[in-house]
């Protein structure tokens, strides 16, 4: 009786668009919704679906069902890619298809590979040199002459969890025969923590590949291995030392549990915890975030295409699909990141108050950021008779209209037309992308700040916190002088209800804005990397208020480390932009990219454009 009672239904920032579920931890309650209202809430249970999201959905009043039609949401395994076609258009399934391709490791290794051999080891440098057997056996014996007999290797089974056949070898007669593996250098030097190794269990939540949103939760876990590390050789064998997984560890009669997420003790900590501790040993977390968020979104990227295309084909709207990703990194002795898998169904079990905290937490705020809808009657009923004939016009994106696709066409078609002299670096390209708002356009920009207005906890990560002040929107001199708050509400809704209509208001940038404290400078002229003189510009700065606002300097027009990303990841966290099909959000990255990128990440867009 004493707990919060929360409005059942959120309703959305702008009109036109259906208000969103809203799902509660145990310190909350949500209201009854009417009984016609409260039939159309049906969750689809599987063999998977874990506790924490069952509590979730009933607290929101959720039915549990076993039909395959009438269900409002699953969570469960991932699936052949021709099974989303049966999902109608007011269901949301918890994985995209195609994301096998970063959550087996022997694919997620390829793709990885792929993207450092043509972007360099700088740019993908956060993983361990792998070989995929059998097909890289003569490459893996080469170079395990080259290093000799000290070096350890890690041997994997491709799509295993849970620590399963997984091995830390050093001799050759030791590698298993006649199996596929994965055989990678074995981290040998890992930071230490009382002795113990560790790694870290990061939840990377993607809500759209088109455009693509990334987010990923501010907390997390730490989870140590029993045995304090040794790397002599003699020790290779025991999994208590070398292996983190929770699932191995608690095998070992020494395994300590830790129920407070904010105690450092035991053998597993919240990340939240690691901060802490770090932070009072004088070491740097944001920059140790930052380089992860960074690995999270060169990831996803490298799942991108495939998953973009098998949207296209299997999925009827964007509405269905969402996923969650369980990041496994691991630091080294010099606190830098390394990416060991993801997974695509990360375990959600909560065996401590520790795990109920964390994840409990997590899935509230991941199932209100998804942004569940309450189906209309008819189209429930539509989905039960036919599948196809769901026609829920609220979720479904639409067709883009004759307009839509010739700018998109135009647009995406002509921006590397020349390569010396690329189209989003001209003025002309500026001048006119954003001087008319298409429906597509408002809806993503709608779509966008919905979910931010209901993150939670989640950080945006995809698209970053910065936005261009372009010279087609400030008409001239004319520079608002207050601060761009919670969207522009009453921007968007005229271009809702009336269709294309001019951006004349800069009150929309704030599609990817943190709350922001707001600085105002003037660039100055420089040069750019294909040695064309840019045109002063109106740099505006949002930072979030954790984060002190650094102003941008008008003499050396830098961006402040502390404020965003290291200038290595900063460029490079933006390489997603070309994949991305919102004209919209994309000019916004194309200015930043014009002013602060080189030669060399220009090259590395433009040959994803062109693969």
């Amino acid at each position: 009786n004493d707990k919060e009672e929360r409005l059942a239904l959120v309703p959305s920032l702008f009109p036109l668009m259906p208000p969103t579920l809203y799902f509660s931890t145990a310190d909350e309650k949500v209201e009854l919704l009417p009984i016609e209202q409260r039939r159309l809430l049906k969750w689809k249970m599987t063999t998977v679906t874990p506790n924490v999201v069952k509590h979730a959905i009933a607290r929101s009043h959720f039915r549990i069902t076993k039909k395959s039609h009438d269900w409002l949401g699953c969570w469960g395994h991932h699936m052949k890619s021709p099974g989303f076609k049966a999902l109608a258009e007011h269901q949301k399934l918890n994985h995209f298809p195609g994301t096998f391709q970063i959550g087996r490791k022997d694919r997620l290794w390829r793709n990885l590979s792929k993207m450092q051999s043509r972007f360099g080891k700088q740019e993908f440098g956060f993983f361990p040199r792998t070989f995929v057997l059998p097909q890289d056996i003569k490459l893996l014996r080469k170079t395990w002459e080259d290093c000799g007999s000290r070096q350890k290797w890690i041997i994997k089974p491709p799509a295993s969890a849970r620590g399963i056949g997984i091995q830390v070898i050093h001799k050759w007669s030791q590698m298993p025969r006649k199996r596929p593996l994965l055989v990678q250098k074995y981290l040998h030097k890992p930071y230490l923590i009382g002795g113990n190794k560790f790694d870290l269990r990061i939840y990377v939540y993607v809500t759209s590949y088109d455009p693509l949103r990334i987010y990923i939760f501010s907390d997390g876990l730490v989870r140590f291995a029993s045995c304090k590390y040794s790397s002599s050789m003699k020790t290779l064998s025991n999994k208590f030392m070398h292996l983190t997984n929770y699932s191995v560890n608690k095998k070992n009669t020494e395994y300590q549990t830790n129920s407070d997420d904010k105690a450092c003790q035991g053998h597993k900590w919240a990340l939240k915890a690691l901060w802490e501790y770090f932070g009072s040993r004088g070491v740097n977390t944001t920059l140790i975030w930052e380089k992860i968020k960074d690995i999270a979104i060169k990831t996803i990227i490298a799942s991108e295409p495939y998953v973009l295309s098998l949207l296209k084909m299997n999925v009827r709207s964007p509405y269905s699909c969402h996923e969650l990703f369980g990041f496994d990194i691991m630091l080294d002795e010099n606190l830098k990141p390394w990416i060991l898998e993801v997974n695509i169904s990360p375990s959600l079990h909560s065996n401590t108050a520790l795990d109920v905290s964390i994840k409990g937490q997590m899935v509230k705020d991941l199932l209100n950021l998804a942004g569940f809808h309450l189906p209309r009657k008819e189209d429930v009923t539509a989905s039960c008779s036919s599948a196809s004939s769901c026609t829920n016009r609220e979720k479904a994106k639409p067709d883009l209209s004759a307009d839509e696709k010739v700018k998109r066409a135009f647009y995406l078609t002509q921006r590397f037309a020349e390569q010396s002299t690329p189209v989003c670096l001209c003025q002309d390209f500026l001048q006119t992308v954003l001087d008319v708002l298409t429906p597509d356009d408002v809806r993503v920009l709608a779509e966008s700040e919905n979910e931010l207005s209901c993150r939670g906890q989640f950080e945006p990560n995809f698209p970053v916190a910065i936005v261009i002040a372009l010279p087609s929107l400030l008409r001239g001199s004319e520079v608002p002088q207050r601060p761009v708050g919670p969207m522009g509400a009453e921007t968007l809704e005229q271009p809702a209800e009336s269709g294309p209509s001019a951006a004349t208001s800069p009150g929309w940038w704030s599609a990817m804005n943190i709350p922001p404290s707001l600085t105002w400078t003037t660039a100055p002229t420089r040069r750019t990397h294909l040695s064309r003189v840019s045109p002063p510009l109106r740099v505006l700065v949002l930072a979030s208020p954790a984060v002190p606002a650094q102003v941008l300097s008008p003499v050396c027009l830098r961006i402040s480390e502390t404020l965003f990303r290291s200038e290595e990841t900063f460029s490079s966290g933006f390489i997603s932009s070309l994949f991305t099909k919102s004209l919209v959000l994309n000019l916004l990255y194309f200015e930043l990219f014009r002013l602060y990128s080189n030669l060399k990440v220009f090259e590395l867009l433009s040959g994803f454009q062109q693969g």
